[in-house]
Order: structure tokens, then C-alpha cells, then sequence
């Protein structure tokens, strides 16, 4: 049976509680993930997790998966999962960080019915049009930023679009591999799906950047699923798919099998239950790369192999007593060099390799296991390279659903450079709910806007401004309630742009300011008689008279004026939109 996670968001003064089921897969014999208990690092050892991402709530839900990729603008850390929000930001199930700050990708995913969103699969493909790469996510959803994808979109770096017409269930993992046949590289998707563009193709099929096509007869027995794909070479460049199914193209296969373009094999006799990760890794040991395969199963090739196992093209090994404790289970495999020579990295919800305590994540150097500080307290599901262009080189981060790293409070990421950790300032003591670019006179700054009191240990109260070094407040704040809502905004009274800033505050730096405020660089100052209930967005538009703000919320009065959730400010008055709206405006 497959256990049922309840993401329950954060409770906001203006809503009911929402309750999102996400699901979590898992495959027959597996069981709930057990806490690793309280974390901390002992004696006088040097190494530490710490957060690099700002605020402790940086993300409200699991990441499941990771990408580098580069739209033009730099190469950035793509991150996809089950939250959405990322660094105050909303964020449906995937987000771009660029070392600095978090970004979203339009307006993100749009879950089933009755579901959330979420992103299992990232990977950079270039499909031939001419356009050059472009990030593929797979996953469990039905739109992307408002486009009809059925679990699986295709991001250029500005827009989403579909991939064919999709697939008919979920996707859990993305590869590229060319198959030898003359056609090029394409894109290989596995999964849950019997059909992928209309085409029957159970559990995997191939995307050469015009249509979907099935590999044989695909994965059938078992629990039909295939989550992991790998390229790997032992004597000609292959494509390996892992999962829990028990025959591939009509071929007896245990969870792991071989691709070659044309034929299905197995490898051995496989294993006793699921694949969930693979990755190639050259031990050093003078035998070349190796096919690196971590899950749920016991066994592998008939040997006993604790939750990892290691293919060369002949047989399978176990990487010493493997991974017990707990749940345990290897959710993500990848390899990183932290100045020590390139390892293989383990994350999952385990609390030992090798014998060694090591909670959620372990190093694998050929010989012995070994962990990275005292570990996550929850499960690390994805793991990847990436240098942020700092300076300081490549770092292996590790997503999962965990709230500890080393003994330091975070969300979901976590960032290791082999030795220490860095972050950007204290962060914020609270949720960011709006963010907005301003210059004020003094240059380009970001504003934020949420429910936190503190900046960098500097009193902010709900508002704050960050110039890229540090940051400060805007006047007292809003010291009575949260700010929803930024937008900038020239009035044409001749005084050029301001800040708006829409919420459940009463008064802003001290003057009274009825949910809804503007700041020249200076000061605070009211619109009118403002509202008489919360304001939750803001927006600019012109409707050809010239351009005006646009405020929705909850109100049914803007200034004097019957409103129902919805006006606009001409820089002088409020007036209504029509007859309004029948609910609030969010």
C-alpha cells in the first residue's frame, strides 16, 4: 500500500487551512521513514551543515530533483519537488537558484485534481529545432505556468511549452542517451505511464524532439514502475533503467535492465526489490567506471548487497555492509570531488553505511564509508554538483524532505563544500510573502514584504530592503500586520516611482495607512481612507486612460467607495471595478 504524506501549508490570518496530499511513492515492502533522532557534531570536529539559502523556511516542501542548466543568463541550480514556495517566492514545484537568490519559473506547475504538483525528474536536453537546450521536467502534473503539459513540460528559459501531448500518468525520471541508430541524442523518460503522446509505452519511452515512441515492449511485472535511468559504457554505450518490474521487452529482468537501442537484457539475476538510483563512478581501483545502483533491495546478482551494489559488466558486489538503520533506503547517487578526489556520494533514509553512523547521506571512496558531518534527520532524495560562480568551486547539494543538517535548522536544501558551509547573511526571522525591484534614488534595491520582524538581526517590520549586501528597514515598518503585497508605481503627480505595499497592517512607519501604503525613498503616506479589510495583490495596468494600480483582497470599501475585492488608484482616488467580485482576491 502506498503511504499518504499530508502537507499541511502555513496557516495566514486571511484563509482557511489548506491540506494538500502529496503523494510519496513506494514500492511494496517498503515502509515509513523513522526520524534519526537529535543531530549534533561532537569534540573538536571541524566540519558543519549550514544553510545556505537565507531563511531556515526557504522551501515548504520536499525536493526530488536536481539539474544545472543555463538559459542564457548563467548556469543555475534547477530544483524540483513537491513545495511551492522558494525563498518567499511562489514556486510550483520547481525554482531556479543562481547562487545568490531563488527565482521561479513563471507561475511553476499546476497539480492534478485535488493533488499538488510535483516535479520528479529534471534533465538538459537539446531537441534539434535550433532553438539549443532546454530543460525537460517530468513529474505529476497537468499545466505549466497556465500551458496544458501533461507530466512533462519543456522550459526554454522564458516559457513553458508541451512535450508531444504527454503522458497518461507519472514521470519519474529523464535521461538523454544516443541509441547508435543515426537519429542523435534523444530524450528517455520512465515511470509510472502505459502511454506517452497517444503511442502505447509502458513505463519508459524516447522523444526525439518531434514525437514519442515506445523501447519494445517496456517494463511490465511487479509494481511496474521505472525510476532511475542511467548512460552507461561496459563495452558499448547503453541505456540502464532501474525500478521494481520483473520483465523488460518480454525479458526476465529483476528491477534493473539494459537498453541497447534495439534489445532489452537484464543484468544477472538483478535484484530482490526496487532500483531507485544509478550513477557510473570510477573507484580508482584500476577497473574503469562502474555501474553504481542504490534502492530498496537486499540482494543483487544473488549476492547480499544492503540497499547498493555495484555492477562492472559482469557481476554485481556490495560497496561493504552497505546502508541499514532506520528505513533504509538509497534514494540518490552522484559523484563530487571535494579536494580529497572524486567519491561517490549516498543520500536516502538511512542512519549507517558501512557500519559508520552516517544519517541521509554517506561518502563512498572504493574502499570504506564514511559520513558528512552528523547527517540530515530526514531523507535526502536528490543530490548534485554545482558552482555557484562565487569563487570557492564546485559544492555537492543534497534536497530531500529533511529540517536538519548537521544540527542546523533549514528547508529541504542543504549545501556542502567538503569542509564548511556558507549563507547569505542571518536571513530573515520569518516567511517572506512579496518581493519587488525599486530604485529609491540611491540605485536598484529588493524589497521584501512578509510576516517576519528581523533582518539580519536589523528590526524590519514586515518590510525590508536589500541593496546586495546587507539589509535595512523601510521606516518603522508595519508594525500592526503582515504586507501581502509590493508593486511599484508612478502616480504621474511628478514625483516619478514608488513602492505600494499591500496587507493587514493599519499603519505604516507610524502613520495611519489602512492596508494598503506607499514609500518614496523616505517616508510612508496613506491612499486615501485606504481599505477596510486585508489587500492581498497588487498590479499595474493600463487600460488605455493611462496606467493605474490594481488592488485585490478581501475589502468591500476602497476609500469611500463600494468595492467588492477588487479597485484601482488613479493617484488621486479609488473607484470600483464593476460590480466586483464574489470572493477575495489573491
Amino acid at each position: 500500500m502506498t503511504p499518504i504524506l499530508l502537507l499541511i501549508a502555513p496557516i495566514l490570518a486571511h484563509g482557511p487551512l489548506r491540506v494538500s496530499p502529496a503523494r510519496l511513492t513506494a514500492e511494496p515492502l517498503a515502509t515509513a521513514a523513522v526520524s534519526a533522532g537529535a543531530l549534533g557534531m561532537g569534540g573538536d570536529c571541524q566540519v558543519s551543515w549550514q544553510p545556505t539559502f537565507g531563511p531556515a523556511l526557504e522551501l515548504d516542501g520536499s525536493i526530488q530533483a536536481f539539474s544545472v542548466f543555463d538559459d542564457g543568463s548563467g548556469s543555475a541550480l534547477y530544483a524540483g519537488g513537491d513545495f511551492t514556495r522558494a525563498g518567499g517566492l511562489m514556486a510550483n514545484g520547481i525554482a531556479r537558484w543562481d547562487g545568490t537568490s531563488w527565482s521561479s519559473l513563471g507561475s511553476g506547475m499546476m497539480g492534478p485534481p485535488f493533488d499538488i504538483a510535483r516535479v520528479a525528474a529534471l534533465a538538459v536536453f537539446d531537441d534539434g529545432g535550433g532553438a539549443g537546450p532546454a530543460l525537460f521536467a517530468g513529474g505529476d502534473f497537468v499545466g505549466a505556468d497556465g500551458v496544458e503539459t501533461l507530466n512533462i513540460a519543456r522550459w526554454d528559459g522564458v516559457s513553458w511549452s508541451p512535450v508531444g501531448s504527454g503522458m497518461n500518468a507519472q514521470i519519474s525520471a529523464l535521461a538523454v542517451f544516443d541509441d547508435g541508430s543515426g537519429g542523435g541524442p534523444a530524450l528517455y523518460a520512465g515511470g509510472y505511464f502505459s502511454s506517452a503522446g497517444g503511442v502505447a509505452a509502458r513505463r519508459i519511452a524516447k522523444w526525439n524532439g518531434t514525437s514519442w515512441s515506445a523501447l519494445g515492449l517496456g517494463m511490465q511485472g511487479g509494481a511496474q514502475g521505472v525510476f532511475a535511468l542511467q548512460v552507461f559504457d561496459d563495452g558499448g554505450p547503453a541505456l540502464y533503467a532501474g525500478g521494481y518490474f520483473s520483465s523488460a521487452g518480454g525479458v526476465a529482468v529483476n528491477s534493473i535492465a539494459k537498453w541497447d537501442g534495439v534489445t532489452w537484457s537484464p543484468l544477472g539475476s538483478g535484484m530482490d526489490s526496487s532500483v531507485q538510483a544509478l550513477t557510473a563512478f570510477d573507484d580508482g581501483s584500476g577497473g574503469g567506471p562502474a555501474l553504481y545502483a542504490g534502492g530498496f533491495f537486499t540482494s543483487a546478482g544473488g549476492v547480499a548487497a544492503s540497499r547498493i551494489a555495484r555492477w562492472d559488466g559482469a557481476m554485481w558486489s556490495p560497496l561493504g555492509r552497505g546502508m541499514s538503520g532506520g528505513a533504509p533506503r538509497v534514494h540518490a547517487l552522484t559523484v563530487f570531488d571535494d579536494g580529497g578526489g572524486a567519491a561517490l556520494y549516498a543520500g536516502g533514509s538511512f542512519t549507517s553505511a558501512g557500519g559508520v553512523a552516517a544519517n541521509s547521506i554517506a561518502q563512498w571512496n572504493g574502499t570504506t564509508w564514511s559520513p558528512l558531518g552528523s547527517g540530515m534527520n530526514s531523507n535526502a532524495i536528490a543530490l548534485a554538483v554545482f558552482d555557484d560562480g562565487s569563487g570557492a568551486g564546485q559544492a555537492l547539494y543534497a534536497g530531500g524532505s529533511f529540517t536538519n543538517a548537521g544540527g542546523v535548522t533549514l528547508s529541504s536544501i542543504a549545501h556542502w563544500d567538503g569542509a564548511a558551509w556558507s549563507r547569505l547573511g542571518k536571513g530573515l526571522n520569518s516567511t517572506v510573502l512579496a518581493v519587488t525591484v525599486f530604485d529609491d534614488g540611491g540605485g536598484p534595491a529588493l524589497y521584501a514584504g512578509g510576516n517576519f520582524t528581523s533582518a539580519d538581526d536589523v528590526a524590519v517590520n514586515g518590510i525590508a530592503r536589500w541593496n546586495g549586501t546587507s539589509w535595512s528597514p523601510l521606516g518603522s515598518g508595519m508594525v500592526d500586520g503582515l504586507v501581502q503585497a509590493l508593486a511599484v508605481f508612478d502616480d504621474g503627480s511628478g514625483g516619478g516611482p514608488e513602492l505600494y505595499a499591500g496587507g493587514f497592517f493599519t499603519t505604516a512607519g507610524g502613520v495611519a495607512a489602512k492596508h494598503i501604503a506607499k514609500w518614496n525613498g523616505t517616508s510612508w503616506s496613506p491612499l486615501g481612507n485606504g481599505m477596510n479589510s486585508q489587500v492581498f495583490a497588487l498590479a499595474v495596468f493600463d487600460d488605455g486612460s493611462g496606467p493605474e494600480l490594481y488592488a485585490g483582497g478581501t475589502f468591500t470599501l476602497a476609500g469611500s467607495h463600494l468595492a467588492f475585492r477588487i479597485a484601482k488608484w488613479n493617484g488621486a482616488s479609488w473607484s470600483p471595478l464593476g460590480s466586483g467580485m464574489d470572493a477575495y482576491v489573491a
